[in-house]
């Protein structure tokens, strides 16, 4: 048997052993208050095991997160009704919903061709560069997912730096904060965002907006870029050195030629997202659903990627 296969069953079962050994003592404990405790006490033993099993990824990351509430619902502390109720949550659906969007406008090449655009203004000029990259890698990551913009911008600036003969990180660096800081500004442009909103909702209180966020995550990205272009800049590495980069090829998301016609459906479809969200004229989540369901219907993104995109 492969000797990773032995590891991760070795893991589980004695991950499985410490958390019925907890709840047998728990439970069996003569006194009221630790009876009372006893799923508190266990919640925190599963999320102990989850840490070390997150962190080490001795198996896949989605198993983990499946077992959790499994575990959860084995020992006692949570029914089988809200054990997934989770995955039902409006935000969970909105953001799966925007994700295929974005999906689609990546492997159109849409994003690969406003990256493009972005190198041809800059004509030669490290600064333009650098500012074309940030405002351009800000504005996509606020409305779709910050890997896939990272992943579509870092075969092009690793390209425009070997070409200008500058440190590859004096653009990477500006690339990565600001995929970072423009994912502050709308509800799915970054995970906690939307886990906030999910939890105020939950809560009985008002939701944010979709661009609500924008009020702080518009200045502290502005804020950035400013820094980056000042004092950031002059502490960007300015030697370059040989580094194999033979992975970096296929990073991209959309790096295959895609008919005009699915660009201009996959932008359209973003756009009339974008809008609904902000007018709030329907759910969000229902828009997203709506949208990521016209982006396979029209080709602009076939079934598979767009598992892969919500993934």
């Amino acid at each position: 048997m492969n000797k990773k296969y032995v590891k991760t069953l070795v893991v589980l079962t004695i991950a499985a052993l410490l958390l019925f050994a907890v709840t047998a003592v728990a439970f069996a404990a003569g006194d009221e208050e630790t009876a009372s405790n006893a799923p508190a006490i266990i919640t925190l033993v599963v999320l102990g095991i989850a840490a070390v099993l997150f962190i080490t990824e001795i198996i896949p990351l989605a198993v983990t997160s499946m077992c959790i509430p499994i575990a959860l619902t084995v020992t006692g502390v949570v029914s089988p009704s809200s054990a997934f109720s989770g995955l039902s949550n409006s935000n969970v659906i909105l953001f799966a919903g925007m994700f295929v969007v974005g999906g689609a406008l990546f492997e159109t090449g849409v994003a690969k061709l406003i990256g493009d655009f972005v190198v041809k203004i800059s004509r030669g000029s490290e600064s333009v560069m650098m500012l074309g990259v940030m405002i351009f890698t800000a504005t996509l990551s606020s409305v779709l997912s910050n890997t896939g913009t990272v992943a579509v911008m870092l075969p092009v600036c690793i390209g425009i730096a070997d070409a200008g003969g500058f440190a590859r990180g004096r653009l990477l660096l500006p690339l990565a904060m600001m995929a970072s800081l423009g994912g502050m500004i709308s509800l799915v442009g970054t995970p906690p965002n939307n886990t906030v909103t999910m939890v105020l909702g939950d809560a009985g209180y008002r939701t944010f907006g979709f661009f609500e966020f924008a009020w702080i995550g518009i200045p502290l990205t502005i804020a950035g870029i400013i820094y980056l272009m000042t004092i950031g800049k002059k502490l960007l590495p300015k030697t370059t050195g040989k580094v194999d980069d033979s992975h970096v090829h296929n990073v991209g998301l959309a790096q295959k030629k895609q008919p005009k016609s699915k660009q201009i459906i996959s932008t359209a479809i973003l756009l009339v997202c974008v809008v609904i969200m902000a007018t709030e004229i329907m759910p969000l989540h229902v828009a997203a659903v709506a949208g990521a369901m016209l982006a396979v219907i029209t080709g602009c993104i076939s079934e598979k990627e767009a598992y892969n995109a919500i993934d």
